[in-house]
């Protein structure tokens, strides 16, 4: 249940207008306007002119020293002037809005998206160097092994198994074991890379 705060009406010295305080100003406020306590301060009339909101077009009064530089009635009509940064986003191309102090970092709308475009990047790394090293032609199976399996799926190309990572080999078509290009190299499991070598079967 929301608390409500309690509160008086009392009348402007000034004017006559009743305007609402809270009981913390009941000692302190007695007018309901900068207008009205500059005029029973001075006995004068205020020197100030009253101006339209550039935003809402409400009327309102400026004191003489801004009279040239106030523009809006609130500090809700300031920040309206600022638009609104628009984008979509790179991960998932949904539209959004943001700040315009962001426009130049928001990319992404949300934080699973950035997490999602961050990781298929570093996939993107690491399948560029194992095709690097590929093509620079290294001896090491291990490494090389590593790359193959990020560049292609992890399944025998006769049988299909793909239950165990440690089961599957890499054959060489030319049987040349120094031609390591991406084309050269299949996968097979232990098996059938057995019987291939036997001329059981063939690829």
């Amino acid at each position: 249940m929301p608390i409500v705060k309690k509160g008086y009406f009392i009348s402007c010295i000034t004017c006559g207008k009743d305007f609402y305080i809270t009981p913390s100003q009941i000692k302190t406020k007695k007018y309901c306007s900068k207008e009205c306590m500059n005029h029973n301060l001075s006995g004068l009339k205020p020197k100030g002119i009253h101006k339209n909101c550039e935003n809402c077009k409400k009327e309102f009064y400026v004191p003489q020293s801004r009279i040239n530089s106030s523009k809006y009635c609130s500090r809700e009509c300031q920040n309206h002037r600022f638009e609104r940064h628009k984008f979509d986003c790179l991960e998932c191309g949904k539209n959004c809005e943001t700040s315009f102090s962001y426009r130049k970092t928001k990319k992404y709308c949300s934080h699973e998206c950035a997490n999602k475009a961050k990781m298929n990047d570093k996939t993107r790394r690491q399948k560029s160097k194992a095709a690097s090293i590929l093509k620079r032609g290294n001896n090491s199976s291990r490494k090389l092994r590593t790359a193959i399996f990020k560049l292609k799926e992890k399944i025998c190309q006769i049988c299909g198994y793909n239950e165990f990572d440690f089961c599957l080999d890499l054959h060489h078509i030319d049987n040349d074991c120094n031609n390591n290009t991406f084309a050269n190299i299949a996968i097979l499991c232990v098996i059938c890379h057995r019987k291939l070598h036997k001329g059981i079967i063939k690829i």
